[in-house]
């Protein structure tokens, strides 16, 4: 994902738009943390950043029974 971003930001040099990525449970990343190393990694102004919709993280009985730690996974990182 990293690399993906780079590539293409560095090919179409945005000026006004900025590429970003969307949390979501299957694929990474897939948390606060990972979200962090992402934008971390691709280290480009173009890129916008990656969303944090906390409803798209839950993927597993585990994650939904344990909500609260999930959230506040989210808005401590």
């Amino acid at each position: 994902m990293v690399e993906n971003a780079r590539k293409l930001i560095d090919a179409v040099k945005p000026k006004r738009a900025r590429f970003s990525y969307e949390v979501m449970g299957w694929p990474c990343p897939d948390g606060p943390t990972p979200n962090l190393e992402l934008i971390q990694g691709v280290d480009r102004e173009g890129f916008g950043r990656a969303s944090g919709s906390v409803q798209n993280a839950v993927n597993s009985p585990a994650r939904f029974y344990r909500n609260t730690d999930l959230l506040t996974s989210f808005f401590t990182s």
